[in-house]
Protein backbone atom coordinates (compact mmCIF):
# COMPACT_ATOMS: atom_id res chain seq x y z
CA UNK A 1 0.00 0.00 0.00
CA UNK A 2 1.18 3.48 -0.82
CA UNK A 3 2.29 5.31 2.37
CA UNK A 4 0.91 8.60 1.06
CA UNK A 5 -2.51 7.01 0.46
CA UNK A 6 -2.48 5.53 3.94
CA UNK A 7 -1.61 8.91 5.43
CA UNK A 8 -4.45 10.60 3.52
CA UNK A 9 -6.90 7.91 4.62
CA UNK A 10 -5.95 8.23 8.29
CA UNK A 11 -6.14 12.02 8.15
CA UNK A 12 -9.54 11.84 6.50
CA UNK A 13 -11.26 9.29 8.71
CA UNK A 14 -8.92 8.76 11.67
CA UNK A 15 -8.54 5.55 13.62
CA UNK A 16 -11.54 3.55 14.71
CA UNK A 17 -12.18 3.17 18.42
CA UNK A 18 -11.05 -0.46 18.28
CA UNK A 19 -7.82 0.45 16.47
CA UNK A 20 -7.12 3.18 18.99
CA UNK A 21 -7.59 0.71 21.85
CA UNK A 22 -5.27 -1.77 20.17
CA UNK A 23 -2.51 0.84 19.91
CA UNK A 24 -2.73 1.26 23.69
CA UNK A 25 -2.77 -2.47 24.54
CA UNK A 26 -0.15 -3.15 27.24
CA UNK A 27 0.32 -6.80 26.22
CA UNK A 28 1.01 -5.84 22.61
CA UNK A 29 3.51 -3.18 23.67
CA UNK A 30 5.20 -5.63 26.02
CA UNK A 31 5.62 -8.09 23.17
CA UNK A 32 6.88 -5.42 20.77
CA UNK A 33 9.42 -3.94 23.16
CA UNK A 34 10.67 -7.30 24.41
CA UNK A 35 11.09 -8.49 20.82
CA UNK A 36 13.00 -5.32 20.00
CA UNK A 37 15.38 -5.67 22.93
CA UNK A 38 15.89 -9.37 22.21
CA UNK A 39 16.71 -8.53 18.59
CA UNK A 40 19.37 -6.08 19.73
CA UNK A 41 20.76 -8.66 22.17
CA UNK A 42 20.91 -11.32 19.45
CA UNK A 43 22.72 -8.91 17.16
CA UNK A 44 25.19 -8.23 19.98
CA UNK A 45 25.72 -11.94 20.59
CA UNK A 46 26.21 -12.64 16.88
CA UNK A 47 28.75 -9.86 16.38
CA UNK A 48 30.66 -9.97 19.67
CA UNK A 49 30.53 -13.76 20.16
CA UNK A 50 30.84 -13.88 23.96
CA UNK A 51 31.08 -17.12 25.92
CA UNK A 52 27.92 -19.03 26.86
CA UNK A 53 27.52 -17.14 30.13
CA UNK A 54 27.83 -13.83 28.30
CA UNK A 55 25.21 -14.91 25.76
CA UNK A 56 22.81 -15.94 28.48
CA UNK A 57 23.41 -12.72 30.41
CA UNK A 58 22.80 -10.60 27.29
CA UNK A 59 19.49 -12.34 26.61
CA UNK A 60 18.34 -12.08 30.23
CA UNK A 61 19.22 -8.38 30.32
CA UNK A 62 17.32 -7.89 27.05
CA UNK A 63 14.17 -9.51 28.42
CA UNK A 64 14.37 -7.48 31.62
CA UNK A 65 14.94 -4.25 29.66
CA UNK A 66 11.96 -5.01 27.40
CA UNK A 67 9.68 -5.68 30.33
CA UNK A 68 10.84 -2.57 32.19
CA UNK A 69 10.32 -0.44 29.10
CA UNK A 70 6.83 -1.87 28.68
CA UNK A 71 5.85 -1.13 32.28
CA UNK A 72 5.05 2.46 31.33
CA UNK A 73 2.20 1.05 29.23
CA UNK A 74 0.99 -1.22 32.04
CA UNK A 75 0.41 1.74 34.34
CA UNK A 76 -1.17 3.95 31.69
CA UNK A 77 -4.91 3.68 31.46
CA UNK A 78 -5.86 1.77 28.34
CA UNK A 79 -9.21 3.54 28.15
CA UNK A 80 -8.05 7.09 28.73
CA UNK A 81 -9.31 9.89 26.58
CA UNK A 82 -12.24 10.09 24.17
CA UNK A 83 -12.13 6.37 23.42
CA UNK A 84 -13.33 5.45 26.92
CA UNK A 85 -16.87 6.61 26.34
CA UNK A 86 -19.04 3.82 24.98
CA UNK A 87 -16.43 1.57 23.42
CA UNK A 88 -16.28 -2.19 23.66
CA UNK A 89 -19.67 -2.36 25.45
CA UNK A 90 -21.67 -4.31 22.89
Amino acid sequence: MDPAALKRELQGSGLSDRARLLTRDPVAWSARLTTLTLTVAIMFVMTDKPAAAGCAAALVVAVIAGVLAAMTFWNASTVAGPVAEGTMRR
